[in-house]
């Protein structure tokens, strides 16, 4: 399947958006990662589950702006912690359309391979939990607080 490209500037001008090479060297390294960062040619590699990587890389205090990300899965909460990041330009290999339509209102370009209609959760039987609890938001710092305390939630109180 091809990969779509999109992003704010697209919709105004019908242009697809140029892949940086950060952004190709993200997706290349997706292989043996779950979220990938690189800028300059530098990389950054998570492989932990879920928007655990993202509020990982937060939680470094790390300036992350102007990082292009590559992403297996792309819901709502991990576009908000991508505004929140101060990213350049996100890929995802499966992105949801909540996640698409923030990326597209703070103006981050992006592409994907597979659009779905929402981020099921890991056994498949409902919503994901982290996508399910920005419904309510399109703030990235509300967000990113709501986030932390249903991570804390399903992983009994640890704190990040």
């Amino acid at each position: 399947m091809k990969d779509v490209f999109t992003g704010a500037d697209r919709a105004k001008n019908g242009e697809e958006t140029v892949r940086s090479a950060d952004i190709e060297t993200a997706k290349y390294a997706l292989a043996s990662a779950s979220v990938v960062l690189c800028k300059d040619g530098k990389r950054t590699e998570r492989t932990e589950r879920g928007v655990m990587p993202l509020l990982l890389l937060i939680a470094s205090g790390k300036d992350w702006r102007g990082y292009s990300v590559a992403d297996k899965i792309v819901g709502k909460a991990a576009a908000l912690l991508f505004v929140k990041m101060g990213v350049r330009e996100v890929y995802g290999e499966v992105i949801s359309i909540g996640a698409k339509q923030v990326l597209e209102k703070y103006g981050i370009e992006f592409s994907y391979r597979n659009l779905v209609a929402q981020i099921m959760n890991r056994q498949g039987t409902g919503q994901c939990p982290m996508e399910k609890s920005t419904e309510i938001t399109d703030d990235p710092e509300q967000a990113y607080q709501i986030i932390l305390k249903a991570q804390e939630e399903l992983h009994g109180g640890g704190k990040i």
